[in-house]
This record gives structure tokens, sequence and C-alpha cells, in this order.
């Protein structure tokens, strides 16, 4: 087939993969359920039939990037890594998707790093996320605003982002005094008066019938 996309000014081409047909190895690959033999084999076919491709058109001398379902990243033997969005896909040589690739098990690379905390330690730096840059430190995560940029986000606005983030996420103590439990008053005892039932004795003997003679 074609290439999805071509860009002779650059001698690159992109190559549109999505998960399922291309087995690109991303978590959300799926398998059908039935007939897995016909499809393990389909896939294989696939997967060769694509590394084929590129290892042609670089033959040729065009520059090759996939794009997949979270968009462009680097595949080497079955492991792969997303391209940040600071790096050009034309840009991209093999250097830089070497280091890529050895960071796919160990988290996402940083836009930029912008050094040590000055008084926790532990290294500032500024990833793309799904809703925008951010600055991490440690565990806490604070999102960079409109108006920041992470080219020129400096480490002192940063660790006030980061301080803000942290003082957000810090857990509210309670300071309202318990109220002491109110003592019930005892339940007083209402006494219950007897009636008298006065017993009517049954009348036993019964009008005398008058006989008439």
């Amino acid at each position: 087939g074609k290439p999805d996309l071509v860009f002779p000014k650059y001698r690159a081409i992109i190559q549109v993969h999505g998960c399922f047909w291309h087995r690109h190895g991303c978590s959300k690959t799926t398998n059908p359920a039935s007939n897995s033999e016909f499809w393990q084999m389909k896939f294989a076919r696939n997967v060769d039939r694509d590394r084929e491709v590129e290892c042609r058109l670089r033959e040729l001398g065009w520059r090759v990037g996939n794009i997949g379902r979270f968009g462009p990243y680097v595949n080497h033997d079955g492991k792969f890594k997303s391209i940040p969005k600071s790096d050009s896909v034309f840009d991209i040589d093999l250097t830089r998707a070497v280091d890529l690739l050895a960071q796919a098990n160990s988290g996402p690379a940083p836009i930029r790093e912008l050094g040590e905390h000055p008084t926790a330690g532990g290294a500032i730096a500024i990833y793309s996320g799904r809703y925008g840059p951010y600055v991490q430190h440690g565990k806490i995560r604070a999102t960079l605003s409109k108006s920041q940029e992470p080219e020129t986000l400096t480490l002192e606005e940063a660790l006030e982002l980061i301080a803000a983030k942290a003082a957000k996420e810090a857990p509210e103590k309670k300071t309202a005094a318990k109220k002491p439990a109110a003592k019930k008053a005892p339940a007083k005892k209402t006494a219950v008066k007897k009636t008298a039932v006065k017993k009517t004795s049954a009348k036993t003997a019964k009008s005398a019938t008058k006989k008439t003679g």
C-alpha cells in the first residue's frame, strides 16, 4: 500500500498505525477471543510487512515516523515510546530515538529539567501531560497556567507552583472542638393507677315465674 502521509520537502513519511492491526505494543492492544491462531498469524504478517516497508523506505533515504492512538512514537523489537511534543518527528534522529526507547520502562521524558529543589532535594522538571504541561517534584504535580510557557518557566516560578499544590493537597485538620455529650435526664416513672374493679356478683337467682293455677 501507499504511505499515509508524505512530506517530500523533509524526505519524511508518516505511517498511521492503529493498535489492533499493527500491534505496536501499547496496553490498549486487544486480541479477539475466538480463532486466536488465525488472528495471531495475521497480526504477525502485518508486523513483518510494516518492518519490511520501513526498512525499504529508509534504504531509499526516507525518514519514517509512526503515529498510533496516542500520537507519534518510536518502536523497536516490540518496545515503543511516545515522542514528546517538544520533539519534531521530522528532526528526530537515531540517537534521540535510542534515548526515548531507553525510557520506555522508566517513565515519561521531561520537556525541561529545572534543577534540584533548594531545600527538599530531588529533581524538578517539566513534563507534557494529558491536560497540558506540568511541573513535578517527587509525587507533586502542578499544571502550568495558560500564561506560562514550558520554555521560559523559571525554577522560582516552578517552586511557587509546587508549594501551592502541596498546600492544596495537604489534609485539612479539624479544629472544631467536640461538643460534650448531653446527659440524658432520668426517665420519670409514671405511677399507674389501678382502677378498682368492682366485682358484680352474678345474679344467679332467676326471677320466680308466677305460676298461674
